[in-house]
């Protein structure tokens, strides 16, 4: 207690001198929200500018004295609510960085930093023609669009760490200073070790015109919402809807945003363990797809700072995977042979199994399982697919091994793949396709089409959607064939009367055609 007390006297006597504020919060209070009303206004400003302190729990050091000089240190088993400081600093080459210190010994810490502040600043440096909204780059300047990737780039060489590492011990060891002196630094040989907690790697996608933007990730949305299962979708609606073409002729060098958006949002956030997955629209016209490890033992790959570059590049890889999968989706394939290979038997090894009937509702179901699961960038476990497909089949207990006999019998159609050492698996880019087609087809095409025996819904016509008005004239001009083939549906017990009464004029009309001047008795 006596370092702890310590660590807060000479903080609260250095923020003095230095005019620095030191801000109590309190539980819910975001420190970063609260930090905005504190920024120097002066751009060339480097250094701590606000601390703000918090009760969290820890498990801090204890010391316990035995014999004469007998010590022992040890960690409890319980956590107590101790307090925490956090030092928002301006760094010269990272911009905008956060440090939060326990007071207690062995004063564990962490470090936040954005990427986007030190692509702006190197890209500033460099003489890069921009344009930026909070962390966004919204507009990139095409003749420096290759320089600009390179310095993008530049955080996932293996370069980057010591950056990384040269900016971490710059601040780190001045705020320990108010708990170990550098003198007492020195003589304990006391130096942090880093290691990567969390981690984020976006990617934009910028379009010509903002309307553009905005009706093809609506479309997307619609399109695929009912695959991917999702209960909600995040909608912020603005005062402003987004321009046909980019306003202005040249944009300036740097533009900083920090009002809130006027455009609306819509955001499609999908969240499988320790990792999500976020795509949503930002600024007029950037489309924005995130990566985030929120705890990087999700990644199963070593967590020290060396093992940065390593890590970025596990999350650019989860961007294209989710961008593959989600291509594959919602541009589905029907081959004419598919129908027929996939209810065939097939060889797995030396196992012969049975084929998929589409038929059925269990094959439907890991059909539709499989689709929703196949957004995961990193794959599945049989696990994954016992669980939904059980939430889809009411009064069916779908259990593991039906859910690994399933799996076998996708992979020998070579539909989806097993990872090599691991127990877990992913959809194919063409087998997602052609599972996604036949249940389009099913879903989207075929029952649509026969519900109501082809006749058109009654009521209003108006506010219909442009794909309701083009169900209505396929189902128009289906109903007109099926009279052609002298197919009628099986109805129910409702409509049979009705059904049976058209069936008995279309009989009527066929004898009069057959022999003209007859009624159809005497026919």
């Amino acid at each position: 207690m006596r370092v702890a007390g310590r660590f807060s006297r000479r903080l609260r006597g250095w923020a003095k001198k230095n005019d620095i504020p030191v801000v109590y919060t309190k539980k819910g209070d975001r420190k970063c929200d609260l930090a905005r009303d504190f920024r120097p206004k002066d751009d060339n400003a480097q250094g701590i500018y606000v601390v703000f302190v918090n009760r969290v729990a820890a498990r801090p050091w204890k010391v316990r004295r035995f014999g004469q000089k007998g010590i022992d240190i040890f960690k409890p088993k319980e956590n107590i609510f101790v307090n925490h400081y956090t030092f928002y600093i301006v760094d010269p080459t990272w911009g905008h960085l956060s440090i939060k210190i326990c007071g207690h010994p062995p004063f564990p810490a962490q470090i936040a930093l954005n990427g986007h502040e030190y692509i702006e600043r190197k890209a500033l440096k460099d003489g890069l023609c921009f344009t930026k909204e909070k962390n966004c780059f919204t507009f990139i300047d095409r003749s420096s669009g290759p320089s600009f990737e390179r310095v993008a780039d530049s955080l996932c060489r293996q370069d980057a760490v010591g950056r990384l590492e040269k900016a971490c011990d710059r601040w780190i060891y001045f705020c320990l200073s108010f708990g170990l002196d550098f003198e007492a630094q020195q003589i304990s040989g006391f130096i942090y070790s880093y290691s990567v907690f969390q981690a984020e790697y976006s990617r934009n996608l910028i379009f010509d015109s903002g309307s553009v933007m905005q009706r093809t990730f609506d479309e997307l949305i619609d399109r695929n919402r009912s695959k991917w299962d999702l209960p909600r979708l995040k909608v912020v609606f603005g005062r402003k809807n987004r321009p046909h073409c980019r306003a202005g002729s040249k944009p300036p060098r740097l533009q900083v945003d920090l009002k809130t958006p006027v455009y609306p949002v819509t955001t499609l956030n999908i969240h499988f363990g320790k990792m999500g997955v976020k795509m949503y629209t930002k600024g007029e016209s950037v489309l924005r797809i995130e990566a985030t490890a929120h705890n990087t033992k999700g990644l199963n790959c070593p967590r020290g700072l060396i093992n940065f570059p390593f890590i970025v590049s596990q999350l650019g890889d989860m961007v294209d995977r989710f961008l593959t999968n989600l291509h594959c989706i919602d541009i589905s394939l029907i081959d004419n042979s598919s129908l027929e290979e996939l209810s065939q038997p097939a060889v797995l090894g030396k196992v012969r199994l049975g084929g998929l009937d589409l038929n059925k509702a269990r094959v439907q179901s890991v059909f539709n399982a499989i689709i929703q699961l196949g957004v995961r960038p990193n794959g599945f476990k049989v696990s994954d697919l016992a669980e939904r497909v059980d939430r889809m089949l009411p009064g069916i207990t779908y259990t593991v091994r039906m859910a690994a006999y399933d799996i076998r019998k996708l992979r020998a159609k070579d539909l989806v793949i097993k990872l090599a050492k691991s127990r877990v698996y992913m959809p194919e880019p063409k087998g997602l396709r052609i599972m996604a087609g036949h249940i389009t087809l099913r879903n989207k095409v075929l029952k649509p089409l026969l519900a109501h025996f082809g006749r058109l819904k009654s009521g209003p016509k108006s506010g219909l959607s442009r794909l309701e008005k083009r169900y209505q004239r396929i189902q128009k001009a289906f109903r007109y064939l099926l009279g052609e083939l002298n197919i009628m549906p099986y109805p129910s017990q409702t409509e049979a009367p009705e059904v049976e009464r058209e069936r008995g004029d279309r009989h009527h009309h066929a004898l009069r055609s057959l022999r003209p001047g007859l009624t159809p008795r005497q026919a």
